[in-house]
C-alpha cells in the first residue's frame, strides 16, 4: 500500500508533530509559571505604591491644609488597600484611577509654595514615579510572555492531540 519514502515521510510528519506538541505543552507550563511570578511582582508592585500615598498626603498637608483635594485619591487609596487580590486583571480599573488621582494630586502639589524643597515630599514623590515606571515594564514583560503563550498555544493546536488538551489563549493587560 505505501513504499518506505511515503512510509519514511509519514513518520517525519507524525513525529515532527508530535515534538512540537510535546514542545509546546512543556513550554506552556513553564510560561505559566512565568506569569504568575509576573503577576505576583505586578501585584506587590500596585500595593507598595498604594501605601505611599498617606506619605504623599501629609506631606501636601503640611504646607497647604486644603482638605478638599484629598477628598478624589482617598476612596481609591481604601480600595487599593483594601483590594488585597493577586490577579492582574482585577487591578488594572483600579490601578487606572489611582494613577488618575496620583497625577491630580503632584499637579496640585506644584503649586503648593515651599513643598519642591521639601524633602520628605521630593522622596516620596521620587518612588511614586519610580513605582509607575516599574509598573508600566511589569505591563510590559507581562505582555511579552502572553504573546508568547498564545503562540505556543498556537502550536499545540496544529496536532490532533493537542486539540484536547484544554489550554486557553490568555488576554494581554493594556
Amino acid at each position: 500500500m505505501f513504499d518506505s519514502v511515503e512510509q519514511s515521510f509519514i513518520a517525519i510528519v507524525l513525529g515532527l508533530l508530535l515534538g512540537a506538541f510535546l514542545f509546546s505543552i512543556f513550554k506552556i507550563r513553564a510560561i505559566t509559571g512565568d506569569l504568575h511570578r509576573e503577576s505576583r511582582r505586578i501585584v506587590d508592585i500596585f500595593h507598595e505604591r498604594a501605601d505611599k500615598i498617606p506619605a504623599l498626603i501629609e506631606s501636601i498637608r503640611r504646607y497647604d491644609a486644603a482638605p478638599h483635594a484629598f477628598d478624589a485619591i482617598m476612596p481609591v487609596y481604601e480600595r487599593a488597600v483594601l483590594s488585597r487580590t493577586t490577579e492582574v486583571y482585577q487591578l488594572l480599573g483600579l490601578d487606572r484611577e489611582l494613577s488618575r488621582e496620583l497625577s491630580f494630586l503632584l499637579r496640585f502639589a506644584l503649586h503648593v509654595d515651599g513643598l519642591g524643597r521639601d524633602g520628605h515630599f521630593i522622596a516620596v514623590r521620587d518612588f511614586l514615579v519610580y513605582y509607575e515606571r516599574a509598573m508600566t515594564e511589569r505591563l510590559r514583560e507581562y505582555n511579552k510572555a502572553v504573546r508568547f503563550h498564545n503562540r505556543l498555544v498556537r502550536l499545540k493546536n496544529f496536532t490532533v492531540l493537542g486539540l484536547f488538551v484544554p489550554i486557553r489563549d490568555l488576554e494581554e493587560v493594556v
